[in-house]
């Protein structure tokens, strides 16, 4: 699969050690995109200089069409995640935080989606407290889905080629 992270300035230094993680897995370098907010510039530089082969690409933060609602590019409201992945769903693809070490190989995520399609993880966060308004809205959200456990979102992995994928997403 594909891996994708995003990073702004502040989890550079995480972003850093992600790369690092997933090059010791042997995920090669073309197989990997860092979206970046604009504030980063200088620093996602300094990782294309030690990887060269992944890609990086600036969000889509100052333009009109994109912005759904006026904070929606800020990265403490995540609506930029679910862009993110949608944007990368016509391929297999695993979406990491930059805030995670990948210390043991991955084998089980890959199997996981291979089976089910999709690979998440229940938080024990609830929708309500998280979820921004306008957004419910948006989706429609019922009680029940609102009152429901979040996914944890630091690592979604996908294959939209399953049928299974289908139900969920």
């Amino acid at each position: 699969p594909k891996f994708y992270t995003a990073t702004n300035k502040k989890y550079i230094p995480s972003t850093l050690l992600l790369l690092e993680g997933l090059v010791t897995q042997k995920i090669p370098g073309e197989n990997i995109r860092v979206y970046y907010w604009a504030e980063a510039e200088q620093e996602i530089g300094l990782l294309k200089q030690k990887y060269p082969t992944v890609t990086y690409t600036p969000f889509p933060e100052n333009d009109p069409v994109q912005i759904p609602w006026s904070d929606f590019w800020l990265p403490e409201h995540y609506g930029w995640k679910l862009w993110l992945i949608y944007q990368n769903l016509s391929e297999p693809g695993i979406y990491i935080d930059a805030g995670v070490l990948p210390v043991r190989p991955l084998g089980d995520v890959y199997e996981i989606i291979d089976k089910h399609g999709i690979f998440m993880l229940e938080d024990e966060n609830l929708n309500k407290n998280w979820c921004h308004e306008k957004f419910t809205k948006m989706m429609n959200c019922t009680q029940e889905e609102l009152d429901s456990k979040q996914l944890q979102a630091a690592v979604i992995g996908w294959d939209t080629k399953n049928p299974a994928v289908k139900k969920v997403l």
